[in-house]
């Protein structure tokens, strides 16, 4: 755990999250620690100690855009605890000095992580979404969450395929990047020719709520009186829609379906199967989305990483799905 340090200068992000909890007007406001527990150009995390609002006295302070605060809100605050499973408590929300931020204060998951080397860990993360998605109390929900489907996920492709060809005139790009470019091009096409294809299997499915990022880094793992507990974070993705980004990976399929099957009698162990390679496709066309940002920058090296990475892995996945 990082170092809690009392609050001395008014530069620190620290500073800035202890300041945020008063103003909440919950809990002490008086002796309070923070550290910082991770930090980027859009988003702080803080852990506050001595809060005093539960036995540890210690909570989760998170800021970044307001709209996604507002959302997450909504997420903590009145999808989750719906659901038939163990949520972080919500402590509440308050606008930042600065407008276009807001903060974020919820219960400690703690810093254990989740792997998907861990045979107990990839099993509870199977009843997690297995409980999740064949809740009946989704749909009751529904008006809250943006929907996600097939479109959604293919036009994200389409997207970072037209900035992939428009980086190609980047002079800093070397011929044998651009030869990569093109071979990313040519894959996603690929992908592209079989949308019919995806779009029928996704209509045989349920939709349901989605966490749209279920990757271990967005999960934490806490043991609470000799049970082990799975919490996600990072809601700022979920959605309504087929559930198949979330099982895409990570997960002990087996033990999805031996929760899920009650729920959807008429779904088979190969539609969920089936359902998981897609998701498989959809995450691919997310990650080329995002990595195809910067391209056209005068440095676009870690850009390119990523794309002879995805390069190697969409030929895998095409291989995989018999394209």
């Amino acid at each position: 755990m990082e170092s809690l340090s009392p609050l001395v200068d008014p530069d620190f992000s620290e500073y800035a999250a202890v300041e945020a909890w008063k103003r909440l007007g919950i809990g002490r406001r008086e002796t309070l620690q923070a550290g910082v527990v991770a930090e980027t150009p859009k988003t702080l995390v803080c852990r506050l100690s001595g809060v005093g609002v539960n036995p540890s006295g210690i909570i989760i302070a998170k800021r970044t855009a307001t709209d996604v605060i507002e959302f997450e809100t909504t997420m903590y605050g009145q999808v989750l605890p719906k659901l038939p499973i163990r949520s972080l408590r919500y402590y509440g929300t308050v606008t930042d000095t600065d407008p276009t931020l807001s903060w974020l204060f919820l219960e400690d998951a703690g810093d254990d992580p989740y792997s998907s080397d861990n045979p107990d860990h990839c099993i509870l993360g199977a009843q997690w979404l297995g409980l999740v998605h064949g809740c009946s109390e989704t749909s009751s929900i529904v008006h809250l969450l943006p929907e996600y489907g097939p479109k959604w996920y293919f036009q994200q492709g389409r997207e970072a395929c037209e900035r992939i060809l428009q980086s190609r005139e980047n002079t800093s790009l070397t011929d044998a990047e651009r030869e990569t470019l093109d071979i990313v091009l040519t894959e996603m096409e690929t992908i592209f020719s079989r949308q019919a294809e995806v779009d029928e299997l996704c209509q045989r499915m349920p939709r349901t709520l989605v966490h749209g990022d279920f990757f271990p880094k967005n999960l934490r793992i806490r043991q609470d009186d000799g049970k082990l507990n799975l919490f996600p974070l990072d809601w700022e993705t979920a959605g309504y829609a087929v559930p198949a980004a979330d099982v895409a990976y990570h997960i002990d399929l087996d033990t999805y379906f031996a929760i899920v099957g009650s729920a959807w009698p008429k779904i088979s162990f190969n539609s969920v199967k089936q359902l998981a390679r897609c998701g498989r496709v959809f995450r691919m066309m997310v990650a080329v989305e995002w990595a195809s940002y910067g391209l056209g920058n005068p440095w676009p090296a870690r850009q390119m990483r990523q794309m002879r990475t995805y390069r190697v892995w969409l030929a895998e996945l095409i291989q995989e799905m018999g394209w």
